[in-house]
């Protein structure tokens, strides 16, 4: 009875995570809403200060030393999962700006941004320098806190206010402030793919990035000046819808930009125990069938798997509600593109070269990789929350 009362208790901090996200719907569905006429710049912010392509910085510009991150959770290595292992240590030939890797973060509750030095945090920070080092120029983000009646996209240049859309956490975790810039030029590019392929794309002018984007962007941008746009989920969360979602995304991992879902591999905050312990058998299970598809299924299997996701035998106990899950199909749709429908696609990968004066290059080539993607992060968290991170493997474009 005391351990039922503690975790009852425990839960009230994440009560509002249980709620139906927040709506920001007050706009006109008119056909030119991404045309692109100029928009003032906002007087706190140089003119052009957050183009993605100012954006973009070298990777002398940063600290060379790429953040270390636990054994204990970090998986993403060129020995791991059957990688052929040319990459050395980190396999660094998956993270360039010839093809950007779609990326699937678990989030977790809002407190991972005051933690630095918890495993997942390092972990992001990781991931972080690694697509920075590729020299990204922005991140598109499709978080799980975030539905509209149609796709809709943060638009302007200016300074995405922080949501913190949740009650009960400690006054510090209120003053967080992430100063993300949203860029006109990058968030027209995301309307005009969303409009052909018939999704009917709204711009929200005023709503700023949830806790779904900003807590991990905190650790692996920490400067926030990589460009964000967010992108709503739509309402019904029809994983048919969300693929297509994602295969409009498609062509910008070639334009530099992060396509990165932000949710949950295991989201049942009615289960879940502060004081950890060892995960039940329906989580387990479907944390590892989602592994063993993305890790070893073709294109259009995954694509098959993924569209009846929610018949899976343990997927109403691993997601009561599926906002959380949703956004990987986004990521695995946004890197497999039209391959969805080619039994025989492979990967394609940019072979890493390093310079006499000590610049990296790279060659484009086809891969010899099996499955669509590799887990980057694997962590248990509150005994039942899968905090797994994917990097997807980019297929060429047509």
């Amino acid at each position: 009875r005391l351990r039922l009362t503690r975790s009852i208790s425990s839960l009230l901090p994440l009560v509002l995570l249980l709620s139906p996200p927040l709506s920001f719907s007050a706009f006109s569905p008119s056909p030119s809403l991404f045309a692109s006429a100029a928009r003032p710049t906002p007087p706190h912010l140089p003119p052009h200060s957050n183009t993605r392509r100012e954006a973009k910085m070298s990777a002398t510009e940063y600290d060379d030393k790429i953040p270390e991150a636990p054994d204990s959770v970090w998986r993403l290595t060129s020995t791991d999962e059957g990688d052929d292992g040319s990459a050395g240590a980190d396999d660094a030939n998956l993270f360039t700006p010839t093809a950007v890797p779609p990326l699937f973060i678990s989030h977790g509750a809002p407190y991972h941004a005051l933690d630095h030095t918890s495993e997942e945090s390092l972990a992001w920070k990781r991931l972080g320098a690694l697509y920075r080092r590729a020299g990204i120029s922005g991140v598109v983000v499709i978080s799980a806190h975030w539905e509209e009646d149609y796709p809709t996209v943060t638009v302007g240049d200016r300074e995405l206010p922080t949501i913190h859309d949740f009650y009960g956490f400690p006054r510090q975790l209120y003053e967080v402030k992430y100063p993300a810039l949203c860029d006109s030029e990058l968030a027209e590019r995301v309307g005009e793919l969303l409009a052909e392929a018939g999704m009917q794309p709204r711009a929200e002018k005023e709503r700023g990035i949830d806790h779904g984007t900003w807590v991990p962007l905190i650790h692996m941008f920490p400067h926030a000046d990589v460009a964000v746009v967010q992108v709503s989920l739509k309402k019904g969360l029809s994983p048919d819808e969300h693929w297509k979602l994602g295969k409009a995304l498609s062509q910008l991992k070639t334009e530099g930009i992060l396509v990165m879902g932000s949710g949950a591999a295991t989201h049942n905050l009615q289960s879940i125990d502060f004081g950890g312990g060892e995960p039940p058998l329906w989580a387990k299970e479907f944390n590892d069938w989602l592994h063993d598809v993305i890790s070893g299924f073709s294109t259009v299997e995954v694509a098959r798997q993924f569209k009846r996701i929610t018949s899976h035998p343990a997927f109403s106990l691993a997601h009561p509600r599926s906002e959380h899950i949703i956004p990987i199909l986004v990521a695995a749709a946004a890197a497999i593109g039209d391959a969805d429908e080619d039994e025989k696609a492979r990967a394609s990968v940019a072979r890493p070269s390093v310079t006499s004066t000590g610049d990296i290059g790279f060659s484009f080539s086809s891969s010899d990789r099996t499955g669509v993607g590799k887990r980057a992060i694997q962590k248990w968290s509150m005994r039942t929350m899968s905090m797994d991170a994917y990097v997807f493997f980019p297929f060429e474009e047509e």
